[in-house]
């Protein structure tokens, strides 16, 4: 079983560097365009579903998905974007300059709350992986997902075994499509990575 994971085209928050989080920001032009390249690449892969954030900027990229796969679309919130409370709307700048503390902490130390509204990247992995493994136990064909750059970045240390700490050493791209491939290993499973943030529909 394969899941070809796809975070959502870009949004104007995305080009502003603005926190997104569960707002529901819609894709821009350049991100319907992006939707619409990876489709093409995704057209050439066998699957059977396609699993989506409801955030309409997820919605869309799948929908635009779809119309080239022609499978069906299931909605799920467990794959919704990371929350983060006050913050979204802001830029980085913003949230170090009126939230320095709580960002700090946030940053460096998954597990620690900040209050808030916002999700600690532990909590987000944990929902990730839950997510996974339950989409998992349903399914047994090759999958799409389409997701989120934070929700990806928590997943994918799981799969790794790299530390939240180091969560930004590897680059997701809007519309960078990740393939995992689940293997069973004597009564247990786990996922490889095959595909990490190809871009290459992109150029």
């Amino acid at each position: 079983m394969r899941l070809y994971i796809v975070r959502h085209g870009q949004t104007a928050w995305n080009k502003e560097f603005r926190f997104q989080g569960s707002s529901d920001i819609p894709l821009d032009d350049v991100g319907k365009d992006q939707a619409y390249r990876v489709s093409k690449m995704l057209a050439y892969y066998k699957v059977s579903k396609i699993y989506a954030s409801p955030l309409i900027r997820a919605n869309t990229t799948a929908q635009i998905i779809q119309k080239k796969v022609n499978v069906p679309i299931s909605y799920d919130p467990g794959l919704q974007e990371v929350k983060l409370g006050e913050w979204e709307g802001l830029t980085v700048k913003e949230i170090n300059k009126e939230y320095s503390k709580e960002f700090l902490i946030w940053e460096n130390e998954p597990t620690k709350q900040v209050g808030l509204g916002v999700e600690t990247y532990y909590d987000l992995q944990n929902r990730a992986v839950n997510t996974v493994e339950n989409i998992c136990k349903k399914e047994s064909e090759n999958l799409i997902i389409v997701t989120h750059g934070a929700w990806m970045r928590a997943l994918l240390c799981n799969v790794l075994n790299i530390s939240l700490e180091n969560r930004l050493g590897f680059e997701i791209t809007n519309t960078g499509l990740t393939i995992l491939e689940r293997i069973q290993i004597k009564d247990d499973h786990k996922f490889v990575v095959l595909t990490l943030n190809d871009i290459t529909h992109l150029y």
